[in-house]
């Protein structure tokens, strides 16, 4: 009698199955100027499942004519998609996404006002299909002309407009992840307020600073998520191989 009572105690009070968690990597490698092995021994620490990286040389003079997204994916065992922005020193400069799980469909996407382009990709992982985006935007460079510098300022916000339109494009859980070169409050920041959430302001009270990674003092590499994810934690990584430091994001998505 106590036995079968203990059985059906137990049935009736079965544990939650808690669902699967993404780790989300966002990291702006400065072209691998301070050697690949670095950057690859820091992705490999953080055992992320998706990657997306900024200021990525494709075959390019001044990384030795390396094919980094290749060699990046490679020594992390991960499937990659690259977007170029434009040639540069004979190859390509862009951003990359690496995923261990199927990258299904991805595309690079221009942006009228910008000469950076963004990267727009479905991954499918164990909870269902993920909509990415990895976008690097204009940096305003201090100590330019007036003129110069509302450009840059202009070109941003055109970027930030962009991929907020991609993100909003689908009803699939979404991440906007990259060098957004702003700080939080900024107009580009703003846009992507009005339905998203940036996992470093909810889990972190938005303390995350990325750049430089010698002395941290701002924050301008985010991963925001659509409303159907929970932030389970967000920080930055350690490590001096770039001059950001990386921002890692776990995320769970419930199963379809």
């Amino acid at each position: 009698m106590h036995a079968l009572l203990l059985v059906a105690l137990t049935l009736g009070h079965a544990p939650a199955v808690e669902p699967p968690r993404l780790r989300v990597v966002t990291y702006n490698i400065l072209a691998g100027d301070r050697g690949l092995k670095g950057i690859i021994d820091t992705l490999t620490a953080s055992k992320a499942d998706l990657i997306g990286l900024q200021e990525v040389d494709r075959l390019t003079r001044r990384s030795g004519k390396a094919n980094q997204p290749a060699k990046l994916a490679k020594a992390l065992g991960m499937n990659v998609f690259y977007a170029p922005f434009f040639p540069w020193q004979g190859g390509e400069f862009g951003v990359a996404l690496l995923s261990k799980h199927p990258i299904i469909k991805a595309k690079a996407v221009k942006v009228k006002g910008s000469r950076l382009s963004q990267l727009d990709a479905v991954v499918r992982t164990p909870s269902g299909d993920v909509h990415v985006i990895v976008v690097h935007f204009t940096v305003t460079f201090p100590f330019r002309d007036k003129k110069e510098t509302d450009a840059c300022d202009a070109a941003r916000l055109a970027e930030a407009k962009t991929a907020y339109a991609l993100a909003t494009a689908s009803d699939l859980p979404v991440l906007v992840m990259g060098d957004m070169n702003d700080d939080s409050g900024s107009p580009p920041y703003e846009v992507f307020t009005k339905s998203l959430q940036d996992s470093c302001d909810v889990k972190g009270g938005g303390l995350a600073k990325t750049w430089n990674s010698a002395l941290p003092i701002t924050r301008i590499d985010y991963i925001w998520a659509s409303k159907q994810f929970t932030v389970q934690s967000c920080d930055t990584l350690t490590g001096q191989a770039s001059d950001h430091l990386p921002v890692l994001a776990e995320l769970s998505l419930a199963a379809p």
